[in-house]
């Protein structure tokens, strides 16, 4: 009687491949920046930004960049559904 420990042992490796390849197919959305339309002045509280980003103008999320010598508040959007 063979013993079912190589049976065993393929099935687990095709299993194992099987999830790494469809892991590795999971797609993000890439997210494009843009200019925040109703923040005002310097941007110097990140965490401002991205509440004024989400709450306001309905971004994914919100941040303080440099632009020029200024520092400006920019909020990111899914690309294609931006409003810039």
């Amino acid at each position: 009687m063979a013993s079912s420990a190589p049976k065993f042992s393929t099935l687990f490796i095709m299993l194992g491949l099987t999830l790494l390849l469809f892991s590795t197919l999971e797609v993000e959305a890439d997210l494009c920046r843009c200019r925040s339309k109703t923040w005002f002045g310097p941007c110097f509280n990140s965490n401002g930004c991205k509440n004024q980003c989400i709450n306001e103008e309905g971004a994914v999320f919100g941040a303080c960049h440099r632009q020029g010598i200024a520092t400006a508040c920019f909020c990111y959007y899914n690309c294609g559904t931006q409003p810039c």
